[in-house]
């Protein structure tokens, strides 16, 4: 998602893709550990989204 896309959503649902996405890394590691991974560019996608959103719920704390 783009950083406009989510800068335009609510802190309530930032905080709801923030915990989806941690899920989602969390099961992309477990397949990269069994090899069950096709795309493994996922986890660096996943990891940067991550990020953006944590930014964005910081920015507006301050």
């Amino acid at each position: 998602m783009k950083t406009e896309e989510l800068r335009q959503q609510s802190t309530e649902e930032l905080t709801q893709q923030l915990a989806k996405d941690e899920a989602d890394l969390a099961d992309f590691t477990v397949d990269v550990r069994t090899k069950e991974v096709d795309d493994i560019r996922r986890g660096r996608r996943l990891r940067k989204e991550i990020a953006r959103i944590k930014t964005i719920i910081r920015e507006r704390e301050l």
